[in-house]
């Protein structure tokens, strides 16, 4: 791998050693522009002029550069050929970018627009020049661009002809976004002409558009000022400012494009709706929470807008629309026409993925999931999922380790609350989640390395059965039974919040031979004052929790964009006894959980992303020895955590994860975890990625059978934190993301103090290096 690294890397320098060698003859390689501009006064601002000018230069852009390298050029020069088919011309395409020539013309229209910019940001008499710099084929600019004071706005006067119209206007001038004293900028004029029609149109005037408004400037009055006039254009037809009722509203539940709705002939009158159908698939009832348009109501944008959105959750349509016409021969009357296409009925989805470490075990996982969209035919969703995932060793040093699970939701649109006839309120977007898993994990513990204890405790079962095969490994099994009902709900895009008043868990365990249950209760490494023991016991919980989650690319894709989950829960457990009675009055422990996982993705070109994320849990006891169950316990590594580690290989504190200390060991109370990644697109399909992970989980009752350096402590936690590194390919099948990562430790935390770090130990050309470091993921989608 070193040197295929050295070999490309020669090869991309001595590519680049020319970046002009194809460019036309007669032409010249565009490396840029950077902008002067030059005022009149000391104290005039053009800070926003200059931001909004700096796009004016990049079109065209010049070619792209990452730590001041031109890699896309470089490729192009590397593969370059004529031809149009084999394996140059595809590297050429998918990795290359051919090179941006300069363009005079295109820097007298930038002039043009600089100018036209300065006018419409209050500089009215800008002058702007080009200088062009040109040497060895390439060349760059500098454009000039000189401006004066900008014009303020002495008054802004309302001139509306229409009474209706203009005392509207008066009554909401407190909101306006034209004030006297403001710098004159046309996009702000704009802003104000959209917020005066939207508000109309909140108030019913369905048909008025910005484009009826335009501001005449008076610029007579001397002294740099201007004077707004706010008008209603001549050509708007008086009939468009009239308030708009709805008469009738026709929903179209199986639209298709390519049939002739004339054709249609079944219609069937609702209480607010007709619907209007040739197969009817989806019943009356699950439209009418959705549907929020009624007969005899002035038009109202947030009921059209909820409207949408509820249907826009219905998993069963993939085409919605909502239009809106006039009834004949009247100017106030409006007819709604809601028309939505049914997806297929049945989706089946699945995926696969594997991580491996090459001297410890492979780790294959899977998930299969069969949805029906239209359950009951209510529109309902109907979910049902079987997943699993194994760590399957590769030496008799670790555990075998299996989990597998069956999984049923429903998802019904609306609040659903028994024996309550209740709804949400309009402007909230909200559906009911009932649910209910079954799951069962399976470890399986070598006791090679066990055999003092099990003569210091007499277990001679387990010791005969050890003399006779010494990769001895008997397992443990947990069944969970688990039933949940929740509520889930939004009144903005970006934000969802999630309450689950009920969910209750069943645990159980089992041993496959008896005398393990006595050698887990007396090692001394599983037993603590929360017993890992204890984690494993017949218990039954219950788990109520409350989830609120931001993210603004639900909102829109922007160059900074932030995602943000937070969860509140109570995690309380009753034990059963061994009768198989439960004991109401006994109850375990009671644990407040606290969970949070902020991420920040950062864009600043269109095809580079770096995301940060930081994730934080802790599940705090209400009272000392609490026993927290073995399901809500954190752990971290793996695909999507800390890749340098294998999954429930790292912690708690600086414990070291060896087989001595079993699978259920490396877990914790408390997880703190970050992550930094760099994504860069070399292609439509094909990314590159680089990134740096941290963490650890922890324990936060200590006692004197727990191993110290299992507990978090803040003057020690900071030395505990493992970090990893490297390097991951993304493939993107549009369908999904294929992902690899190869991932290498940079801080170990079970080593001894001073040794933890072992990134200047890299040393990737020995064998025996990468098989004790070298970790490798495959794995489908982001790892946040």
């Amino acid at each position: 791998m070193r040197y295929l690294f050295h070999i490309l890397l020669l090869a991309t320098v001595a590519s680049g050693c020319a970046l002009t060698r194809h460019v036309p003859e007669g032409e010249s390689l565009y490396t840029g522009a950077k902008l002067e501009i030059g005022t009149s006064d000391q104290e005039i601002d053009t800070r926003q002029l200059n931001r909004r000018a700096e796009a004016l230069l990049r079109n065209p852009a010049p070619n792209r550069r990452f730590l001041g390298i031109a890699w896309g050029l470089r490729f192009y020069n590397l593969f370059y050929t004529k031809k149009e088919k084999g394996l140059f011309a595809s590297l050429q395409k998918k990795l290359g970018e051919a090179p941006v020539l300069f363009d005079e013309q295109a820097s007298r229209q930038t002039n043009r627009l600089l100018e036209d910019l300065s006018f419409n940001e209050g500089f009215f008499f800008a002058q702007a020049n080009s200088e062009i710099r040109s040497k060895d084929k390439k060349v760059a600019l500098t454009y000039q661009l000189h401006v004066g004071q900008a014009y303020r706005i002495a008054a802004c006067l309302n001139k509306i002809a229409d009474s209706t119209i203009h005392t509207k206007i008066e009554q909401m001038a407190s909101a306006s976004l034209v004030r006297p004293g403001n710098t004159y900028q046309l996009s702000r004029l704009k802003d104000e002409r959209e917020r005066i029609a939207l508000s109309l149109r909140d108030q019913g005037h369905y048909f008025f558009q910005a484009d009826f408004l335009k501001f005449r400037a008076d610029t007579s009055l001397g002294n740099r000022r201007v004077r707004l006039e706010l008008l209603l254009k001549p050509e708007v037809p008086p009939e468009e400012l009239k308030l708009q009722i709805l008469h009738q509203v026709w929903v179209y539940p199986d639209f298709q494009f390519n049939r002739d709705q004339a054709q249609v002939q079944d219609t069937v009158p609702q209480d607010n709706f007709t619907l209007v159908y040739k197969e009817g698939q989806v019943r009356s009832s699950a439209l009418e929470k959705a549907i929020l348009l009624e007969p005899n109501k002035l038009y109202d944008p947030d009921d059209h807008r909820n409207t949408l959105r509820r249907l826009s959750l219905l998993p069963l349509f993939s085409f919605i629309d909502i239009q809106y016409q006039r009834v004949p021969e009247s100017d106030s009357l409006l007819e709604a026409h809601i028309y939505v296409s049914p997806k297929d009925k049945y989706n089946v989805e699945g995926a696969l993925g594997l991580s491996l470490r090459s001297n410890a075990f492979i780790g294959p996982e899977f998930s299969v999931e069969l949805s029906d969209r239209n359950f009951r035919n209510l529109a309902e969703q109907l979910r049902l999922k079987a997943y699993g995932n194994f760590n399957i060793p590769l030496t008799d040093a670790f555990e075998s380790y299996q989990k597998v699970g069956l999984s049923s939701r429903v998802v019904r649109q609306g609040l659903v609350i028994p024996f309550w006839d209740r709804s949400f309120p309009d402007d909230l977007v909200g559906q009911t989640l009932i649910g209910m898993d079954l799951t069962r994990e399976q470890i399986r513990l070598p006791l090679k390395g066990l055999r003092e204890d099990l003569e210091s405790q007499e277990l001679a079962g387990l010791l005969q059965m050890l003399d006779a095969d010494s990769t001895l490994a008997p397992f443990a099994r947990i069944h969970r039974f688990d039933i949940s009902y929740g509520l889930q709900w939004t009144r903005r895009p970006a934000i969802v919040q999630e309450f689950i008043p009920l969910q209750i868990t069943l645990q159980d365990a089992g041993y496959e031979e008896e005398e393990m249950q006595d050698l887990f209760q007396s090692r001394e490494t599983l037993t603590s004052a929360r017993s890992s023991f204890l984690n494993l016991e017949r218990m039954l919980l219950f788990k109520p929790s409350y989830t609120f989650t931001y993210d603004s690319r639900l909102r829109q894709v922007r160059r900074n964009n932030f995602f943000n989950r937070s969860r509140v829960g109570l995690s309380g457990n009753l034990l059963l006894n061994s009768a198989n009675i439960l004991e109401l009055n006994n109850l375990q422990a009671l644990f407040l959980q606290l969970e949070n996982d902020g991420r920040y993705y950062f864009r600043p070109y269109d095809r580079q992303t770096f995301a940060f994320r930081l994730a934080s849990n802790i599940a705090v006891p209400f009272r000392p020895n609490s026993v927290l169950p073995f399901i809500d316990l954190y752990n971290v590594g793996g695909a999507n955590s800390i890749r340098a580690f294998p999954p429930r290989q790292l912690g708690p504190g600086s414990v070291e994860p060896t087989a001595e200390t079993f699978f259920l060991s490396s877990n914790g109370d408390m997880k703190l975890e970050s992550s930094v990644e760099w994504r860069q697109k070399l292609s439509n399909f094909l990314e590159l990625a680089l990134f740096v992970d941290a963490g650890n989980v922890w324990n936060l009752q200590g006692g004197a059978d727990k191993n110290p350096a299992s507990v978090f402590q803040w003057g020690q936690f900071y030395r505990q934190i493992a970090v990893g590194t490297g390097v991951g390919i993304r493939f993107d099948l549009e369908v999904l993301l294929l992902r690899l990562d190869f991932a290498i430790p940079l801080s170990i935390p079970w080593l001894p103090e001073g040794q933890r770090w072992v990134g200047n130990q890299i040393d990737f050309g020995d064998p025996s290096w990468r098989k004790d470091n070298l970790n490798f993921s495959l794995a489908f989608g982001y790892p946040f």
